[in-house]
């Protein structure tokens, strides 16, 4: 390889791996631990807890039986909406 090739080559590399850390810290979930997201749920109603995880398990059951090429049905989008009409957040 040729020492223009390689010196073409540098700058590209670092800009990519920059760019895929800068990536990876943007899209990294933010941390979440027990005992925060427990102190976060106790101010929030029992019934308010039981709509999200029934529109979340709704979603769980959407995704489980999703191929590629198949959009969700009328059904799926109604009971989505009037489940996350429940849910404040």
């Amino acid at each position: 390889m040729s020492q223009l090739a390689q010196f073409a080559r540098k700058p590209w590399s670092r800009l990519a791996s920059t760019a895929n850390q800068l990536f990876r810290r943007i899209a990294r979930p933010a941390c979440s631990k027990l005992v925060t997201g427990t102190l976060a749920d106790l101010p929030r109603s029992r019934a308010q807890l039981l709509a999200e995880n029934a529109l979340l398990a709704q979603q769980m059951v959407v995704l489980h039986r999703q191929v590629a090429t198949l959009p969700l049905t009328r059904r799926d989008r109604l009971s989505l909406l009037f489940r996350a009409r429940l849910v404040p957040n």
